[in-house]
């Protein structure tokens, strides 16, 4: 005869004791908690990295090149903050670590502006002048940044198109805090 199964385990069933359970189940967590862990510090580092603070000025001013009045130009000049580096490389996005510079035009459309190759120095200095300026090219881009006046003065600049109200935007490329949001007429 078959004895029916009991609700009560006998001291002679063979299972885990609660102590090796509790000792099994406290190195799943130690287990889990290292994969969580080295899944939050392999991740991309510059979501740790803190927001840019640095103040900008923005003005327009035309007649820098050639002495041509119908050509505008973007200045942007830092006024103070936190200590920012250059990117050199030709096409980089603004030539400003950390920042990403949009102009938008009159009907609303959004352009990148890239780094021009005349950029100089390491470091954006307190009060030290960016140029912005239009200059349409086949591959690369129209909206052009840089630091070296004479690429401005001597160099091929041409008048914003469509002239209008435009606006420029600083963001910062870490946290996209909008650094600056001014509009221009250019």
């Amino acid at each position: 005869m078959i004895k029916p199964a009991s609700l009560f385990p006998s001291k002679s069933d063979d299972g885990i004791a609660p102590a090796i359970g509790i000792i099994l189940m406290l190195i799943v967590t130690i287990i889990l908690a290292a994969v969580v862990a080295s899944q939050f510090l392999s991740s991309d580092v510059t979501d740790l990295q803190k927001p840019s603070f640095a103040a900008f000025e923005v003005t327009t001013e035309t007649g820098i090149y050639n002495d041509n009045p119908e050509v505008p130009i973007v200045i942007l000049q830092k006024t103070g903050g936190d200590q920012l580096s250059q990117e050199y490389e030709e096409d980089t996005h603004s030539g400003i670590q950390g920042t990403e510079i949009y102009l938008f035009d009159p009907v609303g459309k959004r352009h990148e502006v890239i780094n021009s190759i005349t950029m100089t120095g390491k470091e954006v200095e307190t009060a030290e002048r960016f140029y912005i300026f239009y200059y349409q090219h086949e591959y690369d881009g129209n909206f052009w940044i840089t630091n070296d006046k004479v690429r401005v003065t001597e160099g091929v600049v041409q008048p914003f198109k469509p002239s209008g109200q435009w606006r420029l935007q600083i963001i910062d490329a870490y946290s996209n805090q909008v650094l600056l949001d001014k509009k221009l007429q250019l």
